[in-house]
């Protein structure tokens, strides 16, 4: 009796040694340590103060070419700069597996951060541990009670005679089993509250939602939320679903990968570095595939609460209007989307993705796809975009940033303004005045990438073997709308088929601006007025790039494209037909505000020199296109 009363007496002061701060992260030292042996030493962090412990962990984002320079600015990511992970949590809380609430930056803090994909990641990496504490908790569960008992017991005389340099694994292990107990107590209190029906709604949770505190928060500030669907455009091709499941497959293989061993900390670094390359493969809401091919830039999808969501808090939950927010660039795509209103082909271009609006303080879509009178809204919208653009007058682009002005409009405005920068999937961005370049005569000349950063490793692969040259492809202003949201494809024979396809089906290209120019111009909607010419723009001073303002009447618009010479393209004199969409990516963009366009072309060896300089240096970096 006297031997059992001192094991008892042992086992009370073990457990007591549960609230020492050694023991009680000695578990997630010994995780640290194993990140730090796997990443370096500085990847991983940890300081403990009383019950609470903060881990850092750094990832390096240039590590292993995840992120390419062209997608880093794209995406607005510091290669130079380890993307930093912040968890603050309790002991209870790493006990139950129950760290959440992740900050994510670059830089000394998250108030200096200018990094853009951190709600994403953070939105990535909340669904992550959710996932994680699933399985774990559906393992611990399965297991017998008995066993961890008897594990338990048969552990603490070892930990009370551990020599102290193997005295945190012994306590790491008890903790283990520690946590074990408390999952089979949360789980039987899960089970329980699941017999009272007043309690099933509790655990009836999203991933995508976040958490239940921040969607009854955002409920009762806004009105009920549109309830979580799974929209699918009328549209989407069998191609389409295939991708799009076949991205579900590999965000699973990524958590599986991630799970498949170390601790939470080297899995938190893990899951990271495999879903940091695919930010533009998912939604920045909901994380779900998006619905169409994947472009270079991230994006919010289709789907009703997303678009809800977005529409209401804006950059509050989601950064992922990317780098396409300048106000000359908002302008431009504005233009565009103009255009394509005006159209009489606007019920094809509009088609996907078709836009899905709502006014301030309601969860009901006022415009979406499903509406049977939705092209009527779309113009009626689109009209006073255009009122708007135009009562803006001296503001010069600016005016896509003046809030309340849009509103006096219509409450349709801003939101419309809002999709059609969000949207649009490629990276666009006014070339610096010294980058121009003179022979186009424009000084409305901009990057466009728009390939994804797997289709453009695909391109640098074909162009070591193959080569690569320049040439034009024009297309209507409104047009572009569409190739700014799905990249340039094969439209032959499709609904998107605007001249034919006398040379056969292909992306239809030329070296010289007055073939493309034949294919640049738009196509009003019958009984329309014939377009005025403006006056040729004078220069824009360095000063204004980046707020300059289109002419929105006789535009005209064209890309430069990189061809590979591949044995499929067809050269039919100055028509080239490229029959393989991989083989063709767009560089630059330039935009006429007049009727002439100047006789330029391509085949010159040095311009073709210029070009590829110009282009190599931009894609290297990025940023200095800005």
């Amino acid at each position: 009796e006297e031997e059992e009363d001192d094991d008892d007496e042992a086992d009370q002061d073990l457990w007591r040694h549960f609230n020492h701060e050694d023991v009680r992260f000695a578990t997630l030292r010994e995780e640290v340590r194993a990140a730090q042996r796997a990443y370096g030493i500085g990847a991983a962090e940890l300081c403990s103060t009383g019950d609470c412990c903060r881990l850092l962990l750094h990832v390096d984002p240039s590590a292993g070419g995840l992120v390419t320079e062209l997608t880093a600015g794209a995406w607005g990511i510091d290669l130079l700069t380890p993307i930093t992970i912040r968890l603050v949590m309790s002991a209870d809380e790493y006990a139950r597996d129950e760290a959440q609430g992740a900050h994510i930056f670059q830089g000394p803090s998250p108030q200096d951060s200018k990094f853009a994909p951190a709600k994403q990641l953070s939105l990535i990496l909340s669904g992550f541990l959710d996932e994680r504490r699933r399985r774990l908790r559906s393992a611990a569960d399965a297991r017998p009670p008995a066993a961890v008992t008897e594990i338990a017991i048969a552990s603490g005389p070892a930990a009370a005679v551990a020599d102290t340099e193997g005295s945190d694994l012994v306590l790491a292990e008890l903790f283990r089993d520690r946590r074990r107990q408390f999952r089979r107590r949360d789980m039987s209190e899960v089970a329980g509250a699941s017999a009272d029906p007043q309690a099933v709604g509790s655990s009836d949770r999203t991933p995508s939602a976040s958490s239940g505190k921040r969607r009854r928060s955002a409920d009762s500030a806004v009105g009920a939320a549109p309830t979580p669907n799974e929209h699918v455009p009328a549209s989407m091709t069998a191609e389409e679903m295939r991708l799009g499941e076949a991205a579900r497959q590999r965000k699973q293989e990524c958590i599986s990968a991630a799970l498949g061993e170390g601790g939470l900390p080297a899995q938190i670094m893990r899951y990271v570095g495999l879903r940091l390359p695919s930010l533009h493969e998912f939604c920045a809401i909901c994380d779900e595939p998006h619905t169409a091919r994947p472009m270079i830039q991230r994006t919010v999808c289709g789907r009703d609460f997303c678009c809800w969501q977005f529409s209401q808090f804006g950059k509050l939950i989601s950064d992922a209007e990317g780098v396409n927010t300048s106000a000359e660039v908002v302008d431009l795509l504005v233009c565009m989307a103009v255009h394509a209103a005006r159209s009489a082909r606007r019920s094809v271009i509009f088609s996907d993705p078709f836009p899905t609006l709502f006014r301030d303080g309601e969860s009901q879509p006022a415009l979406s796809a499903r509406k049977e009178d939705r092209m009527e809204i779309l113009q009626a919208v689109m009209k006073d975009v255009e009122a708007v653009r135009e009562q803006a007058g001296s503001s010069a682009a600016a005016w896509t940033t003046c809030i309340d002005f849009m509103q006096q409009r219509s409450p349709l405005v801003r939101p419309m303004v809002q999709w059609i920068s969000q949207s649009a999937r490629c990276l666009l961005r006014p070339l610096r005045p010294q980058d121009r370049l003179k022979v186009f005569e424009t000084e409305w000349q901009y990057v466009l990438v728009s390939a994804a950063p797997e289709r453009e490793a695909l391109f640098q692969q074909l162009k070591l073997e193959k080569g690569s040259t320049f040439a034009f492809h024009g297309s209507p202003p409104e047009n572009w709308h569409s190739i700014l949201r799905h990249g340039l494809k094969i439209a032959s024979d499709t609904e998107l088929m605007l001249r034919g396809a006398r040379f056969g089906k292909g992306i239809y290209l030329s070296p010289r601006t007055d073939i493309s120019a034949f294919y640049s111009g738009s196509q009003p909607s019958p009984g329309a007025p014939p377009a005025s010419a403006p006056p040729k723009p004078a220069a824009a001073p360095e000063a204004l790039t980046g707020n300059r303002k289109l002419h929105l009447e006789s535009l005209r618009m064209m890309a430069v494209c990189e061809v590979i010479k591949d044995p499929s393209l067809k050269v039919i004199k100055d028509i080239w037909v490229a029959t393989k969409e991989e083989t063709v990516v767009t560089r630059f963009f330039m935009v006429y505000s007049g009727l002439q366009m100047p006789v330029v072309n391509l085949d010159r060896e040095c311009l073709q020199a210029k070009l590829r300089d110009l282009a190599g240096a931009l894609c290297s970096q990025p940023e200095a296109s800005a």
